[in-house]
């Protein structure tokens, strides 16, 4: 990998990028993922009304993916309590 591979994101860009890949691939019966389906259920109303978040929304999102992001080391064990999702 060279330098021209990679980009340098802020911290809160990582994170947003990380726990949203996290919800895409993983699921699982905790309190981060307990928070994940809140933000999947904010993000599917607004696909279903045909809008884009509103801005209160957006910002539920981030504070709450700064949140999983904190949470997730401590709290999920790969194969104990959180598990790769099936491909569709």
């Amino acid at each position: 990998m060279s330098a021209d591979d990679s980009e340098q994101v802020s911290e809160d860009e990582f994170i947003q990028q990380t726990e949203a890949m996290r919800r895409e691939l993983f699921t699982g019966d905790n309190a981060v993922f307990a928070l994940c389906g809140l933000l999947d259920t904010i993000e599917a109303t607004a696909r279903t009304e045909g809008r884009p978040l509103t801005e209160q929304e957006r910002i539920i999102v981030i504070l709450t993916q700064r949140k999983t992001h904190a949470m997730f080391e401590s709290v999920c064990r790969l194969g104990e309590n959180d598990t790769r999702k099936k491909p569709d």
